[in-house]
């Protein structure tokens, strides 16, 4: 009895400082959507930086907290699995700190769950933004994948609102198990709605005609079913995820904040978003659907986005390698230096062909010179060919919310996306492989730490593009996309690839 009168004390002084947060009496404005990349860059590393410390992993996946006092935000299946109101679980920080929190309440068919913080404070929290979120408008999805881990911390991936309905979001970010209950903010760095329910695969028949078929068409879905999984039919990651809109988030809140949630003890698993799949609300509204074409790596879109780093995109574009057996692709390689050739080694058939795309196709003979295991490189030589140097690499690691891009083989054509993970020097190889949930126990996941150092990105490179270049906004090179990831592409440094070509080259001089 003195517990819930404890509880229902924190919750009546909590309701001040959550009203004063969500800013109630603020007019509604309407996003501006950046026209350039260095307009973009710059609100999206702002935001990420804004909001990351008030984002947490709680319940092995991620919650929010929305009041200077600790509240935390997320959905029941994360928080009250196996757990009951009153019952404590363990949050971790942004920056690896560690403490506990308080289980307050939750609304299990809405999936939703609030919990407070023991002790501290005042915590950075986000604001619930009071504005509608728009068709086209950015947002950055913020979370814990597979849990919480030190050596990776917290992971950023940028999109755009895909698809809306009343009360029910579409992005094209692609998530997976430990994201849910976490944050999807705005370019100003305010929460505009936490993660729902998977829409990626087996779509219900009352999901938009428009957003099901640009979903089946779209480098999402495929990415999706090149990376992960499956249950029968259902992907167990890598999905495209509605969003809840803040606006459907208050009634829950208030709820939860007054004490006036009486739902029962259930003994039967919380149903989370994967056994959610396909489902749309009861009564859906009007929608309306993205062209694909404007989708993050839709073509039009980075077309309006690049504008002058279009040519330099283009620059590295001249140096990009087909790597071809029996007339098919089986990876891209990049004209590092004229006459040599780095590309991912672990898809580098043991007979290829080489075809270049500078202005016509042409194949070229090349042999390779050298592997290494460690960066998953190879080196091949071939002849020069007079072709002008890529331009200069990247003299730091850049930080999350940089904008990168990968340039395809058509003209001006690339894709876009930003890093999301900073780099990184592991002390040891492996050492995250026990946090893997057996959920997640397939080909590659015991080798998601297997490099020394490297950087991750949220573009949706297939595998048959690893071997790509990754550039940076001035078209200066990032590094070599090397592995297809839970949440993106994996890339080595460009430092790291150039000392390692060059020790190559050094040691094989006549």
């Amino acid at each position: 009895m003195k517990r819930n009168l404890n509880i229902a004390l924190l919750l009546i002084a909590s309701v001040g400082l959550i009203a004063g947060a969500v800013s109630w009496g603020r007019s509604p404005q309407i996003a501006s959507r950046p026209t350039n990349t260095s307009g973009l860059q710059q609100r999206v590393r702002s935001a990420i930086e804004r909001a990351s410390p008030a984002v947490v992993s709680i319940g092995n996946a991620t919650g929010t907290i929305i009041s200077p006092d600790g509240l935390v935000l997320s959905q029941a299946h994360v928080t009250h699995e196996g757990r009951n109101d009153g019952d404590q679980v363990d949050v971790f920080f942004s920056d690896g700190k560690k403490t506990t929190a308080t289980l307050i309440a939750r609304i299990s068919s809405a999936d939703v769950s609030l919990a407070k913080i023991n002790g501290g404070g005042p915590f950075a929290f986000l604001q619930l933004t009071n504005r509608a979120v728009a068709l086209g408008d950015y947002v950055i999805k913020l979370g814990h994948p597979q849990g919480y881990q030190a050596d990776r911390g917290l992971v950023a991936r940028l999109g755009r609102v895909i698809c809306t309905e009343p009360g029910h979001h579409v992005t094209d970010c692609l998530l997976q198990g430990g994201d849910s209950g976490g944050p999807f903010v705005d370019l100003d760095g305010e929460l505009v709605g936490m993660v729902d329910s998977s829409v990626g695969l087996l779509p219900g028949e009352d999901v938009p005609y428009e957003l099901s078929a640009a979903l089946e068409d779209s480098r999402l879905l495929r990415f999706s079913n090149a990376s992960g999984p499956k249950r029968g039919r259902t992907l167990l990651s890598n999905i495209p995820m509605s969003l809840t809109p803040v606006a459907e988030l208050r009634p829950y809140l208030q709820a939860m904040q007054k004490g006036k949630v009486n739902e029962p003890i259930t003994k039967h698993r919380i149903p989370d978003p994967i056994a959610r799949v396909g489902q749309w609300p009861n009564e859906p509204g009007p929608s309306l659907t993205l062209p694909r074409c404007d989708w993050m790596d839709g073509s039009r879109h980075i077309h309006k986005l690049i504008g002058r780093t279009g040519t330099r995109i283009d620059g590295l574009r001249q140096q990009l390698i087909e790597i071809v057996v029996n007339d098919e692709q089986r990876c891209m390689g990049f004209m590092i230096e004229d006459g040599l050739i780095v590309t991912r080694a672990s898809t580098l058939p043991d007979e290829f062909k080489l075809f270049a795309r500078s202005g016509v196709v042409k194949e070229i003979t090349g042999e390779v010179l050298a592997i290494s295991k460690s960066l998953d490189l190879a080196l091949i030589r071939t002849e020069p060919s007079g072709l002008a140097n890529y331009g200069p690499a990247v003299e730091a690691s850049p930080i999350v919310g940089t904008l990168v891009f990968v340039p395809q083989m058509q003209p001006s054509s690339a894709r876009m996306g930003i890093v999301s993970v900073a780099e990184r020097k592991l002390a040891s190889l492996g050492s995250s492989e026990t946090k893997i949930p057996a959920l997640y126990d397939y080909e590659f996941a015991a080798r998601l730490n297997e490099f020394p150092v490297f950087l991750d990105t949220d573009i949706h490179l297939l595998q048959n593009e690893s071997g790509s270049p990754v550039a940076d906004t001035e078209g200066r090179l990032i590094g070599i996309a090397v592995r297809t990831t839970l949440i993106g592409t994996r890339v080595i440094p460009a430092d790291e690839v150039l000392k390692w070509t060059r020790s190559v080259t050094n040691t094989t001089k006549p």
